[in-house]
């Protein structure tokens, strides 16, 4: 059971036509680690474009950090943290620079 993610949240950096993120819902966005090998106590894993799905029409230019630590303890431990699946932080929309007088 991971009872704690260092850090907690990602950032991603996405790139596209600005209509494909006037109704992007950051739900849409996940990230999937593979925990297969994964043992007791303190678990580095790196992230991969592969575990990451966002909506189709955007790009994935990078993802902030590229290694997260994870705490795993046996389950039932009593001091467990519950850790939320979906901690990518909200999308920002870059504002188009204005254009130049003529």
């Amino acid at each position: 059971m991971v009872t704690h993610t260092n850090p907690p949240t990602a950032r991603l950096t996405l790139s596209g036509p600005r209509r494909n993120f006037t109704l992007l819902d950051p739900r849409e966005i996940k990230m999937f680690l593979n925990l297969e090998r994964a043992h007791l106590g303190d678990y580095p894993v790196r992230v991969n474009r592969t575990e990451i799905i966002y909506p189709s029409g955007l790009i994935l230019d990078d993802i902030e950090p590229r290694l997260v630590l994870l705490q795993i303890a046996e389950r039932g431990e009593t001091n467990a943290a519950k850790i939320e699946t979906n901690r990518i932080a909200a999308p920002t929309v870059p504002t188009p620079p204005a254009p130049h007088p003529q």
